[in-house]
């Protein structure tokens, strides 16, 4: 055993997790690469402070998820921005010399869609070249409705110069709080010395449970009819949308995540719709929420997985009466 792997998590909890990541992500790692943390963003931010200083430069993609800019601010880390097209994030700008990259390959956040093989060859060679490392952020990987899960940057890369962060909340429940890092060999002891100053925040107490759970097949049980349902109600906003709502924008279905976006037509702006329907209780986030100031992103951001048919109908036309109402406003 190395010194203080014991507090990296359940034993039996991270054996669980090394085979889950092998058999649907291609992740080759043993249970004592595993860090188990209280979700994403705290793997997130265990992976910041042990490979980045106070005014080092890392990549974020933009769009993106906004905790993770919150966390690279509280660090004191100098941000620059991805910019998202048909294949990805893009590499990093000449010039800017990232340490690292935080990426959502597999289901891009909140736009949608998987980074391109090249793309993610790209990337891995990047990282190679410049000794810089990769965050590869799949917090709802497991949420993909057509085909076999997509192949892990960290699978292809060997655990090399990629780092592999997932969690349980999606699957189960945001309050379970638990989540995982794969790290390589390499970034065990600066894991553990940011464990030393810092500590973790994963709870034991849920552990063992989730370890006997997986351990007994209930885990991949449990996911397929999670997914059965989550498709079922991405199929019904999409059908809506695709009938109702072709008027106000367009929208592409990915098989995948929890979230469709809604792209606006010129006209509407995000913002004029998400705070009425906000105020009817219809949870629009405006993508430019999610964007670096100035940049030319407009649409709305629908979750769909945790409500049922019956609610979202009558949700699905009070946005429709917010879009008519913006669209008609002299």
């Amino acid at each position: 055993m190395l010194v203080g792997e014991s507090s990296f998590g359940n034993s039996d909890v991270r054996a669980a997790i090394a085979g889950h990541v092998s058999e649907w992500r291609g992740i080759d790692a043993s249970p004592h690469q595993i860090i188990v943390t209280a979700g994403s963003i705290d793997a997130i931010e265990i992976c910041l402070r042990s490979l980045v200083a106070k005014g080092d430069v890392i990549g974020l993609e933009n769009p993106g998820y906004l905790p993770v800019r919150q966390l690279a601010d509280a660090q004191g880390l100098v941000r620059t921005y991805l910019e998202v097209d048909e294949n990805g994030a893009r590499l990093p700008a000449r010039g800017t010399a990232p340490k690292l990259a935080v990426l959502t390959p597999s289901h891009q956040y909140p736009l949608g869609g998987a980074m391109s093989p090249n793309r993610r060859l790209d990337f891995l060679a990047w990282a190679q070249k410049n000794e810089a490392w990769i965050i590869e952020d799949n917090y709802d990987s497991e949420f993909r409705y057509a085909g076999r899960p997509i192949p892990a940057m960290a699978g292809f890369d060997r655990l090399n110069r990629a780092i592999y962060v997932g969690s349980f909340s999606k699957v189960f429940s945001n309050s379970l709080r638990l989540g995982y890092v794969v790290a390589p060999e390499a970034l065990l002891a600066h894991i553990r010395l940011t464990w030393t100053r810092f500590g973790l925040k994963a709870s034991y107490m849920p552990q063992q449970a989730l370890a006997d759970f997986m351990k007994s097949g209930g885990f991949c049980r449990h996911l397929r009819r999670v997914r059965r349902v989550y498709d079922e109600r991405r199929k019904f906003v999409s059908a809506r949308l695709r009938h109702d709502f072709a008027e106000f924008g367009t929208f592409t279905d990915h098989q995948a995540g929890m979230q469709v976006l809604f792209h606006l037509n010129d006209g509407l702006e995000d913002k004029d719709i998400s705070v009425p329907a906000n105020d009817m209780g219809i949870a629009a986030q405006p993508l430019s929420r999610f964007s670096v100031a100035g940049s030319e992103h407009n649409g709305l951001v629908l979750g769909f997985c945790g409500y049922a048919e019956e609610e979202m109908e009558p949700a699905l036309a009070k946005l429709k009466a917010c879009l008519m109402s913006a669209r008609d406003r002299p």
